[in-house]
C-alpha cells in the first residue's frame, strides 16, 4: 500500500497509509530507500493478518486459568561421538558456566582471591575429556570470552556514539525551530 512520510525524526519516521492508518517506524541512518520501504512493509495493513486468524479459541474472557511449566516435547540428546573434543569451550560451553562465572573467578583471582578460580579448575577437572593444563584450559576459555566481552563493549560504544549524534541532531532541531 502507498504510504506517505509525515514526519522524519533522529532513528525513525511517522508515515501514513492510503487507509488513513499511521506508524511509526524505526529506520537507521544508513538505509536505503529500499531499506526504507521494507520497514515500512512491517506495519502495512494489506501485510497484517486477518485478526480473526489470530485469536485463540482455547481461552475466553473471565476464564481463571493455573499457570504449569511444559517439559519440552521430543527434544533428543546429541548423537555420542567417538572423537575427541577439540578445546575446552567443546566440553563445556555452555552447559557448565556462564560468561559472568568465568570472568568474575578472572577478576577476583587478579586481586589475588583464587577460590572461584579454584572451583572452576577442580569442575574443569571434572568435565574435561582432553589433556590440557588447567591454566591452558581456562585461559583458553578466558581469551574466547574476553573477545565476547570486547566485541558487546565496542558496539556499546557504537550505540552511545550513533546515540548522541541523534540528540545532537535533534537539538540543533530544536534550535533552529526556537530561532525560527
Amino acid at each position: 500500500m502507498e504510504y506517505t512520510i509525515t514526519e522524519v525524526l533522529p532513528g525513525q519516521i511517522v508515515v501514513e497509509f492510503a487507509d488513513g492508518s499511521l506508524a511509526a517506524v524505526a529506520i537507521d541512518p544508513t538505509f536505503t530507500v529500499d531499506d526504507i520501504d521494507d520497514a515500512v512493509s512491517y506495519y502495512d495493513p494489506e501485510f497484517a493478518p486477518d485478526p480473526a486468524t489470530l485469536i485463540n479459541n482455547n481461552v475466553e474472557v473471565g476464564q481463571v486459568r493455573a499457570s504449569i511449566r511444559k517439559e519440552p516435547e521430543g527434544v533428543e540428546a546429541p548423537p555420542e561421538t567417538e572423537t575427541e573434543p577439540e578445546s575446552l569451550l567443546d566440553v563445556v560451553y555452555p552447559t557448565e558456566f556462564s560468561t559472568g562465572d568465568i570472568l568474575r573467578a578472572q577478576y577476583f583471582a587478579s586481586h589475588g582471591d583464587n577460590r572461584m578460580l579454584d572451583a572452576l579448575y577442580s569442575a574443569i577437572e571434572e568435565t574435561s575429556e582432553i589433556d590440557l593444563s588447567n591454566e591452558e584450559a581456562v585461559q583458553t576459555y578466558l581469551s574466547y570470552f574476553e573477545g565476547i566481552r570486547q566485541s558487546i563493549i565496542t558496539q556499546k560504544e557504537n550505540q552511545n556514539a550513533a546515540i548522541e549524534e541523534s540528540d545532537d541532531i535533534f537539538n540543533l532541531a530544536l534550535e533552529e525551530l526556537a530561532n525560527g
